[in-house]
């Protein structure tokens, strides 16, 4: 989970630096090794609380298999 949130705008800043991070090679027994990620995420306010831990989920895992998608047709 990743926490509070002011606006969309901040959260795909925050994701796009965690898949910045994950992207940067890292050396494994003098190898580089490049890895990459599909990070979902939803917006929730206050009045969305009514939902239970499992329907956030479901929906960022839904976003996340749309990003993947997106990332194979080289989109994003």
């Amino acid at each position: 989970m990743m926490g509070t949130c002011d606006s969309e705008e901040q959260a795909v800043s925050i994701k796009a630096e965690i898949e910045q991070k994950i992207r940067e090679a890292v050396p494994v027994r003098d190898v580089p090794v490049k890895l990459s990620a599909s990070i979902g995420y939803i917006l929730t306010s206050e009045s969305d609380m009514g939902q239970g831990l499992d329907e956030y989920i479901s929906q960022a895992d839904r976003m996340m298999y749309q990003i993947k998608k997106e990332h194979k047709q080289g989109r994003r």
